[in-house]
């Protein structure tokens, strides 16, 4: 009797006995990724090397940027950031396109939601920023990360208006960057992996739910004090979260203070020239490193958009 070929089921097929899940966090098949909180140590980043195309004319606010920053000083200050991530014992990586990328893809922190399993990437609002999906995915999957979803249709999203407030909590901006087919979207996503979604609205004058609110540790939360909506403080209220109100003020709203990346529990990196703020984290017991990074003030972002994270030492 011949024995049927393992391509058709013979004996020596076998089904793989492992999840998608334990694929991802073997390290195996694919890179050991995820995060589902916003302040345990951070191990791993993505960054983008501005793109060659600045400097080469045009409106700014046409590329939705304030004014046009300085190509050079972009590039020392993208230097700067992954020499300081470097130091703290961050792994960088760093995508330099072959081609140069849209002007805005030096923010990217909006371009994709990390999980446990894996990646899913976002599908901008902007028409400006809609290329940047294609080249954020080439990147993820050159660092042979899953990449486990992406929107269709109507639906849009943006990384920065997800913020993981726990395990099984995922907080959600709604307003012009995720639109409410993205939300819907993003919730049965998410559904699949046992979270709940939490939308909450992003005030005007805010780009994502990022600038309203920074989760700094399990029970400490930094807030926009003047764009704290209803619904946010109902939260802070609900799960008792301490919060550390920020002020309007030049440093919050010019120089983007708030705009911080966390790399542990109460430790934080900000933009360098905003004394009063850091003088206010540190009085409130935060470790507060700073850098300079007013180019990309110039082009509307700082740290927090700059920076995608792509790993934190999670424990559930």
């Amino acid at each position: 009797m011949v024995d049927t070929p393992a391509t058709f089921g013979g004996k020596l097929w076998d089904k793989r006995p492992e999840s998608h899940e334990n694929d991802v966090a073997s390290g195996l098949l694919w890179r050991t990724v995820g995060m589902h909180n916003e302040w345990s140590p951070l191990t791993d980043v993505l960054i983008s090397t501005p793109s060659a195309d600045f400097g080469k004319g045009g409106e700014p606010n046409a590329h939705m940027m304030l004014s046009w920053p300085d190509l050079a000083a972009l590039v020392e200050q993208c230097d700067g950031v992954e020499r300081f991530f470097e130091s703290v014992g961050v792994t960088v990586h760093r995508h330099s396109p072959k081609t140069p990328p849209p002007l805005n893809y030096l923010f990217m922190r909006d371009l994709f939601l990390m999980t446990p399993s894996g990646a899913i990437v976002a599908r901008p609002a902007s028409p400006v920023r809609a290329a940047e999906a294609r080249f954020v995915t080439q990147a993820l999957s050159a660092l042979g990360i899953a990449i486990i979803a992406s929107p269709t249709g109507t639906a849009t999203f943006e990384g920065a208006d997800t913020l993981w407030l726990d395990a099984s909590t995922l907080l959600v901006g709604t307003g012009a960057r995720t639109n409410p087919a993205g939300l819907a979207w993003l919730t049965h996503q998410l559904s699949e992996m046992g979270v709940e979604v939490i939308a909450l609205p992003v005030p005007a004058g805010a780009q994502h739910l990022l600038g309203v609110m920074v989760p700094l540790s399990k029970t400490r939360m930094i807030v926009d004090g003047e764009r704290m909506s209803p619904a946010l403080d109902r939260l802070l209220c609900e799960r008792e979260l301490e919060r550390l109100v920020v002020p309007p003020s030049d440093e919050n709203r010019q120089k983007r203070a708030m705009n911080v990346v966390v790399l542990g529990p109460d430790s934080l990196v900000m933009p360098s020239g905003c004394p009063e703020l850091a003088a206010q984290f540190r009085d409130d017991g935060v470790s507060v490193h700073t850098l300079k990074v007013d180019a990309y003030v110039e082009a509307a972002g700082a740290l927090g958009c700059l920076t995608a994270i792509i790993r934190r030492e999670c424990s559930r």
